[in-house]
């Protein structure tokens, strides 16, 4: 009579929503083995049959696991008629949420308040219908919280506030599996402070090689990246580092 030696599944534990390979090993000591049938079940329901003819192989269904539990029947046959038959019973595993940050950019300065949260949902594993939690944190305190589709990306602006700040994307599945995601964000919102030194103001000169601009400037957060000035209100002329110049006048 046929029996079966050895039966797996591979990954081991399936993931839902992913694929999985279904191996058998099966001997006949008085006879010969003519078939092997598998029979795969997804939460009841018949999803693949397949047969091969070699006491020993695996089965690889194009079917993507979804419902949380699968039962793998094999049969065997032998060239007398006799079955032998071992199940796989297994319990599919949902991975952790996945997911990326677009925006903000981690530690990129802004002028405002309104921090822009743009994130790609890679989610693709969960059981049918269920949609996981986001929340959206600064400094830990949740700001906003609702609930997405298994893959469906999003955007929202939250409230920061002035300096430095930890934005938090988290979300939760139904079965508690989390997953956490973070960014510094800067936020400067007070212009830059600009003291003419020279020249002053109505200041007559009879120089004919230039006009010394002289300067000061004040920055909360000393992240003055540009400075420009221009002539009788033409174009903005950039001043290298920021610093002092000559003016030149024809």
């Amino acid at each position: 009579a046929p029996q079966f030696n050895s039966s797996s599944i591979t990954p081991d534990p399936p993931l839902i929503g992913e694929t999985a390979d279904f191996s058998y090993s099966a001997s006949d000591s008085d006879g010969s083995i003519q078939s092997v049938d598998l029979v795969l079940k997804d939460d009841g329901s018949t999803v693949f049959t397949g047969s091969k003819s070699s006491a020993t192989g695996t089965f690889s269904p194009s079917v993507n696991l979804t419902q949380g539990d699968i039962t793998a029947e094999f049969t065997a046959t032998d060239n007398a008629g006799a079955t032998a038959t071992t199940t796989i019973s297994e319990s599919l595993q949902d991975t952790k949420p996945e997911f990326t940050i677009e925006k903000p950019v981690d530690n990129k300065l802004q002028g405002s308040t309104d921090i822009q949260v743009e994130v790609n949902n890679t989610e693709d594993d969960n059981k049918p219908g269920e949609n996981p939690t986001v929340n959206l944190k600064i400094d830990g305190t949740t700001k906003q919280s609702f609930t997405v589709e298994d893959t469906q990306d999003f955007n929202r602006t939250v409230t920061g506030v002035e300096g430095s700040q930890t934005l938090t994307v988290e979300m939760v599945e139904n079965d508690g599996d989390t997953t956490t995601k973070t960014r510094t964000v800067e936020i400067d919102t007070t212009p830059p402070n600009v003291d003419i030194e020279t020249p002053g103001q109505n200041q007559r000169f009879n120089s004919t090689t230039g006009i010394p601009l002289e300067f000061t400037r004040s920055d909360a957060n000393l992240d003055t990246s540009t400075c420009k000035y221009s002539k009788d209100l033409g174009t903005n002329i950039s001043l290298s580092s920021c610093s002092n110049t000559t003016i030149q006048f024809s």
